[in-house]
């Protein structure tokens, strides 16, 4: 069971097929590179990445998507999101010592960060060590607004005109939140208002959407 990040290059062998198991997925290959990440930490959501060759990915909820070169697919809390036409260096990076945050969210960034301490926070855990796990969580939020600032969003004219004639938190845009327009239920606003943030905005316990409905 792989918990952490690991890069593979696999012989072609459909006879002995290679299996990668997480928590949250399975990878068969049969000769190929790819990347797994799956730290199971901060709520990070697991992925893989397919340098060449093809890879099967099984999820617990037994549904299977076969890969091909310049994919990488995510699965967090149960929902997988397949990109294409990725650089994947940018997740293979780490094998050399660089985390390249380019287009990441705020969110992303940190939880990447936030992986590479887990055995620190795990040990601040196990102690009840708040203090400790206060201050990690302020250094790394300073270290994701950093990253961050390294490459900055650009915002479209249109978006600007949005922000602008119909308000929102461009800050959040992307990282965490849904732009939208509220017509009714402005007690569950404000209940949302007053929930405890971090150093992100973002709520400390998880203000989750359980259904949605279009109206028109």
């Amino acid at each position: 069971m792989l918990e952490g990040e690991a890069y593979f290059e696999v012989n072609a062998d459909k006879k002995h097929p290679f299996v990668v198991s997480t928590s949250d997925l399975t990878v068969t290959a049969t000769g190929t590179a790819f990347n797994v990440n799956s730290y199971n930490c901060n709520n990070a959501p697991a992925s893989v990445t397919l340098v060449n060759g093809n890879v099967e990915v099984g999820t617990l909820d037994n549904e299977s998507y076969d890969m091909s070169p310049g994919q990488h697919l995510t699965v967090k809390d149960g929902n997988v999101k397949i990109s294409d036409n990725v650089m994947t260096d940018k997740y293979c990076s780490w094998r050399d010592g660089v985390l390249d945050f380019e287009d990441d969210t705020l969110e992303d960034i940190f939880n990447r960060l936030a992986a590479q301490r887990r055995d620190s926070i795990r040990s601040m855990r196990r102690n009840r060590d708040q203090a400790g796990l206060t201050a990690l969580q302020e250094e790394l939020t300073e270290q994701t607004k950093a990253e961050a600032g390294k490459n900055p969003f650009a915002y479209t004219d249109q978006q600007r005109a949005i922000y602008r004639e119909q308000g929102g938190a461009p800050h959040l845009d992307g990282a965490y939140t849904v732009f939208g327009e509220v017509l009714e239920g402005f007690d569950t606003i404000e209940a949302i208002e007053r929930a405890a943030t971090d150093g992100n905005d973002r709520p400390t316990d998880d203000i989750r959407i359980i259904s949605t409905k279009v109206l028109r």
